[in-house]
């Protein structure tokens, strides 16, 4: 599961944005 990290990180972007 490397991309669960990266899913984190898209939807804090997406959050902040």
């Amino acid at each position: 599961n490397s991309y669960l990290p990266h899913l984190a990180g898209i939807a804090v972007f997406h959050m902040v944005a």
